[in-house]
């Protein structure tokens, strides 16, 4: 799905604070733990929810991954490796908790030797002696 519009934090409805409040927009938030809900533009456009936290006023691509009566829940395509949270890698299907983990110490252990620890997500998972699934393929980047 292209181009969702992500308008709202925590709650499906935008509430005045996230209008007024810099900090909703802020990239600083990015990854972090949390849900933001978005739309495409359109007539009658179907809710998204991905389970991180999203600068609002912002638009990026998703990978579908599971839905409900009227809405769908997603992650982000084009996450880079380098510097994708662990709440992100998360909410790929096939990467828990404990492969997020691995992919997180394994890229801050690389770090240390280069400010690109990862040549290319096969690297990551390699080296995290974590198996690649091909939704993990089509989401991350370098």
């Amino acid at each position: 799905m292209s181009r969702v519009w992500w308008e709202s934090q925590g709650d499906r409805i935008r509430v005045p604070e996230q209008v007024n409040n810099p900090i909703f927009c802020s990239p600083s938030i990015y990854g972090k733990s949390g849900v933001t809900f978005g739309r495409q533009i359109g007539a009658y456009p179907i809710l998204v929810g991905v389970p991180y936290l999203i600068p609002l006023e912002t638009e990026s691509d998703i990978l579908v991954t599971g839905h409900g009566m009227r809405s769908i829940s997603g992650v982000e395509i084009g996450l880079d490796i380098n510097s994708v949270s662990q709440q992100q890698l998360e909410s790929i299907p096939g990467i828990g908790k404990k492969a997020a983990w691995r992919i997180i110490s394994s890229r801050a252990k690389a770090s240390r030797n280069s400010k690109t620890p990862f040549d290319s997500v096969e690297m990551a998972f390699e080296m995290a002696g974590v198996d690649l699934s091909p939704i993990a393929q089509k989401v991350l980047s370098i």
